[in-house]
């Protein structure tokens, strides 16, 4: 294992590197291609008709520079900070969340790890898919038909190891798109195997084609595809796809490029079954031309824009911006553009989840994009990334197509939980809705949702789908206890308000995985918590540059103890109380902001490393500030405050700060004069 971990290393070290040297001038190069490709004919299915094939329970394969995770510790690059939204259910008072407006169990353990949930939803049906079976029901829950992957394509294909699926109702066209991956090892074949019904209705006919994935054009390559993702328009389905050599030396599978998969899709639809005709573009590069375009996410696109967009993190290790791309002429020879590389808040490898009732971690992926979706102007995407210090976030963003800008940069989460696998759906009106996992150390890994209005200025309130019921542990032969790799979420074309969703929880008995499927009403909920330290600072550049010194407390000296985590979560239990306490009396607002005033220099000295202390005089302004919060808070609140009375006496918080100094612990220097992150809720 030292050649392969050597190997990785060099890797890693080409990924930094090009992060560093993209100025550099080059020739420029966006692929090789396009090439255009044929594939033998297709097979017609009736779901009901189809014979049983159990599929042998696998590990579902995942390329090898997922393994970088454990070389890099680099921090995330320096960049424009984003909006950063406390997720507020975490308060004793939370406000509502959207509404759930039905939900039901989904597609349990199949015996394949992990289950890559995916939905679609039709007029009257939805299909959901994971590994490696598919299941046709009612939007009430009555299932109608299920097969496994094998039975689905056994007229085009015979084997088993077909896994990623990715599903699609095209509600140009009114048919529904299945996507899956197969592979076969010892023949170092692949294959993208796609099938579409013949009407809208998914119980009828269908046609299934097993496409070479090996296949660049129709130029042959030793690589396999993984990681598929599926796009379409008003004109043409979109399949993307990693490429990693066959296991060789040591079993490693290296990353070799991206591809892109361009299909007219008049010739699924014309219900022939007849061959299928491709353009492929593959080995995309970013714009320093150094950095391979990997999971390159297609939009589902609403609305015909006359483009096809397509979007990818500029680097899922560690970067700060994300590059959009856009296909044009698809029925006939189409053109790849490589639009902009925007910024976006620095980013890097997010942290593996922790969970209740095990000490192994659960994976959280790398940081790359985990959907796209296209609609009235904008392009939506969604990833997982690290966020207060030590804890992974889900990140949503929006991307004006016409500038391109980005428009919504939105980190989402709370500290001492762990959100990751997110996914977006925007509805007709703006109204984005978000479903993603979590877990923490109190908490078994499950499934939850979000919305924000297109009024509110941030992401509601999250509730469960499915809470989980038991610790989880499926190792995978790199020792990663995989989860995900995905949530799945379709607008319905009946009501647009409402976004279906679905997601994974840990089951029981331990160690096994189930999914719950859900309609959520994406103009439902309530605006997120005021932020408690915000509204005794306010919006000012004074303002946010106390808020910036908070911010970084919090993450770099409060969050690195279990004393200071604790002070943390009893914040966000109360700060909803808190921070209606101090919008209706002005003159507790203008004491806590003199309060805050005097301590910031206490705090700053500690973030440069300094010997600070908390004076008496500091005490005393705190305890006076105590008693008046004291005076008109609930009964839990008042015992809160008097806890941290009595840490205040004994002297936890000249502890913590004399702790930090010590220590020696560097910190990164505040961003001059630049305004800070936007938080809806945030630490005293």
């Amino acid at each position: 294992m030292r050649i392969a971990q050597a190997l990785l290393l060099i890797l890693v070290c080409a990924v930094l590197v090009g992060s560093s040297i993209g100025s550099i001038a080059q020739d420029p190069h966006v692929s090789e291609g396009p090439e255009p490709g044929t594939s033998k004919v297709g097979a017609s299915i009736v779901p009901e008709n189809l014979p049983e094939i159990q599929a042998i329970a696998e590990e579902v394969p995942r390329g090898s520079f997922e393994t970088l995770r454990n070389l890099v510790t680099q921090p995330a690059p320096a960049g424009p900070p984003g909006q950063i939204t406390e997720d507020a259910s975490a308060l004793s008072a939370a406000p509502s969340a959207p509404t759930l407006t039905t939900n039901f169990d989904g597609i349990h353990a199949t015996g394949w790890f992990p289950p890559d949930p995916v939905i679609a939803a039709g007029p009257n049906h939805l299909i959901q898919a994971v590994n490696a079976s598919i299941r046709i029901s009612t939007k009430s829950g009555l299932t109608l038909s299920t097969a496994s992957f094998a039975s689905w394509w056994s007229p085009v294909f015979t084997g088993t190891f077909i896994f990623d699926p990715q599903v699609l109702y095209d509600q140009d066209s009114d048919r529904w798109v299945l996507l899956t991956v197969a592979r076969a090892d010892a023949s170092q074949r692949s294959w993208y195997l796609l099938s579409t019904s013949k009407t809208p209705d998914p119980t009828g006919e269908w046609c299934v084609w097993a496409l070479d994935a090996t296949l660049d054009g129709a130029t042959p390559s030793s690589n396999w595809a993984d990681f598929p993702k599926l796009g379409l328009d008003d004109q043409a389905l979109y399949v993307t796809s990693n490429q990693f050599t066959f296991p060789g030396f040591l079993g490693l599978e290296l990353p070799q490029y991206g591809k892109l998969r361009v299909m007219e899709k008049g010739q699924f639809y014309d219900n022939t079954c007849g061959p299928i005709r491709w353009w492929d573009f593959w080995n995309m590069k970013n714009a320093d031309e150094i950095i391979p375009v990997f999971a390159l996410q297609p939009a589902h696109s609403f609305g015909g824009p006359g483009k096809e967009y397509l979007i990818n993190a500029h680097n899922p290790i560690l970067a700060d911006s994300v590059t959009v791309w856009s296909v044009t002429n698809p029925a006939t020879t189409p053109t790849l553009t490589r639009e902009a590389t925007l910024p976006v808040a620095p980013f890097h490898i997010p942290a593996s989840a922790e969970q209740l009732g095990s000490t192994f971690r659960i994976d959280t992926g790398l940081a790359y994009l985990t959907n796209a979706v296209y609609r009235n102007g904008s392009l939506y995407s969604a990833q997982t990334v690290p966020c207060f210090l030590i804890y992974s976030c889900a990140r949503f963003l929006r991307i004006d197509v016409a500038g391109p800008t980005v428009t919504l940069d939105e980190t989402y989460g709370a500290a001492g939980s762990y959100y990751f696998y997110p996914v977006i759906m925007p509805d007709p009106s703006g109204n984005m809705v978000a479903v993603f996992s979590r877990s923490s150390a109190s908490e078994f890994a499950g499934v939850r949702y979000t919305s924000r209005r297109a009024m509110d200025p941030a992401f509601q309130a999250s509730a469960a789908l499915k809470a989980g019921a038991a610790s989880y542990v499926q190792l995978d032969g790199f020792g990663r206890n995989r989860w995900g790799d995905y949530s799945g979420s379709a607008l319905d074309p009946v009501d647009p308000t409402r976004v279906w969703v679905n997601g994974e929880f840990a089951d029981t008995p331990a160690n096994t995985w189930g999914t719950w499927v859900g309609e959520v009403d994406s103009t439902s909920g309530e605006p997120p918590v005021p932020c408690p330290a915000s509204t005794v600072l306010g919006n000012a550049s004074e303002g946010n540059g106390r808020l910036t010194t908070l911010y970084r407390f919090r993450d770099e000296v409060m969050a690195g103890s279990p004393e200071g985590r604790r002070y943390i979560r009893l914040y966000y239990r109360h700060a909803r109380e808190g921070s209606w306490l101090l919008l209706r009396n002005h003159a507790l607002r203008q004491e806590a902001r003199g309060v805050l005033t005097r301590i910031l220099p206490t705090l700053q000295a500690v973030l440069a490393g300094r010997p600070a202390k908390v004076t008496p005089a500091d005490a005393l302004a705190v305890e006076r500030l105590m008693d008046r919060v004291s005076a008109e808070a609930s009964s839990e609140l008042r015992r809160a405050v008097a806890r941290l009375r009595a840490d205040l006496r004994r002297g936890a918080f000249s502890s913590l700060l004399r702790t930090r100094v010590r220590a020696g612990i560097s910190t990164r220097p505040a961003t001059p004069s630049a305004p800070t992150q936007r938080r809806q809720a945030d630490l005293p």
